[in-house]
């Protein structure tokens, strides 16, 4: 039995040692920021063996949206164990607690990025997104002055005259959270909140390692955001954001090959069926009954019924007797994520699913414009 403690939140300071000792890719300005401006604020489980902690997990908190439903939800990261005391079940202790913690506050889902995918199969993660990143050599720019050059060089627009750039500060991230909200939201099923305590964090984030947010305004009105950092002698464009649709040249010479994936991973099974709605094309009622296999969330486990009322596209859920299938946590999360479709969920291991089934599943909108771009 491998005993799990939460951390009280003046005890989180305490798990850096661990933190470095583990994490030694991380710098220590990168460390700085995370401990004086994330983890004040996280859920930490440990395992502490020894007189000591020998393996943690951190829970960080971020507003997030599920189509209609915003939610306070965690993104699980600082997942690491001393190396001497591996291959003990303590990451599995403390996944298991806190993925329990989170159903209890009936969170729909949580996330993570995967140091190796296959760590988090047995616990129900599915790949559900890959962050975009640009990544370009140190040699060919390393400052936001040669950012800047860069971009003014390679823009060839007529209206290059009306474009500006310049690197954000600490001013910009009221304009920075107008300028997603303005843009963003209605674009995506899944993403944070960027509010401008977001992007105060991201800025300083990215100044932890080396970087920062370009700016690119036309006619004195913001239309991208380009967030950077360096990891050795690459740099790393991250998520970066255009209002318009124009071509920015500049794009196309910067090497597109690392992809971060995302994984996640439903929670709360009715918290997060009760955000499903039917697509705009389907005219029919949804009349949807399925039982869920969730051996680590044994509540979700249940047979649940998906219906909607008259002309209504909101999906209606309570606990049923009888099943038109039988379908995994995992197989539901791809699913509904839209990382799988119905004819490669069908093919995984204790999934049943009738025809009627598989005809009702596909009049539910899927989540399938995501956007978690976080690191930490």
């Amino acid at each position: 039995m491998v005993d799990v403690r939460l951390l009280a939140k003046e005890e989180n300071n305490a798990s850096r040692p661990l933190y470095e000792k583990v994490f030694t890719e991380d710098s220590s300005a990168f460390i700085d920021y995370y401990y004086f401006l994330k983890a004040k604020d996280n859920d930490i489980f440990v395992v502490e063996k020894d007189e000591a902690m020998r393996s943690m997990l951190h829970l960080n908190p971020y507003q997030l949206h599920l189509g209609k439903k915003a939610f306070l939800g965690h993104y699980i990261v600082g997942v690491a164990t001393e190396t001497s005391y591996r291959k003990r079940g303590y990451m599995a202790a403390l996944l298991h607690k806190a993925l329990h913690y989170m159903y209890e506050k009936k969170e729909p889902f949580t996330y993570l990025m995967p140091a190796r995918e296959g760590i988090y199969d047995p616990y129900d993660f599915e790949v559900v997104f890959q962050q975009k990143r640009y990544v370009y050599t140190e040699e060919a720019f390393c400052q936001s002055s040669k950012l800047e050059d860069f971009l003014n060089n390679a823009q060839k627009s007529k209206e290059k005259r009306d474009i500006t750039v310049r690197e954000a500060n600490f001013l910009d991230v009221n304009a920075m959270s107008t300028f997603f909200h303005q843009y963003f939201p209605k674009k995506l099923d899944v993403y944070t909140c960027h509010d401008e305590d977001y992007y105060r964090g991201l800025l300083v984030e990215l100044q932890a390692q080396s970087g920062g947010i370009t700016l690119i305004f036309k006619d004195a009105s913001l239309v991208a955001l380009l967030p950077f950092y360096l990891e050795g002698s690459q740099v790393f464009l991250k998520e970066p954001l255009f209002a318009l649709h124009c071509k920015w040249d500049f794009l196309s010479e910067i090497e597109q090959d690392f992809k971060p994936n995302i994984m996640t991973r439903i929670l709360h099974l009715p918290s997060f069926l009760k955000t499903l709605e039917l697509n705009n094309y389907v005219a029919e009622r949804l009349n949807l009954s399925l039982a869920v296999l969730d051996p680590i969330l044994q509540q979700n486990s249940k047979i649940w019924r998906l219906e909607t009322v008259g002309a209504s596209k909101k999906v209606r859920v309570k606990e049923a007797e009888d099943t038109d299938g039988v379908i995994t946590i995992g197989a539901l999360t791809s699913y509904l994520f839209g990382a799988k479709g119905i004819g490669e969920i069908i093919e995984e291991p204790d999934v049943k699913l009738s025809k009627k089934a598989q005809v009702e599943l596909e009049k539910i909108k899927k989540f399938v414009r995501i956007s978690l771009n976080e690191i930490v």
